[in-house]
């Protein structure tokens, strides 16, 4: 089958999704903390 074809797009796909879901969890804590914290 073409899997060799298809490792180096299927990693890229999958290093892009990681990197996403990291973001969003950093921006869901940092907004979850300045929720929690009354600003000044």
């Amino acid at each position: 089958m073409t899997q060799k074809a298809e490792a180096p797009n299927h990693s890229n796909m999958n290093r892009r999704f990681l990197f996403l879901s990291f973001l969003l969890i950093i921006i869901t804590i940092k907004a979850h903390l300045a929720s929690s914290q009354p600003n000044r």
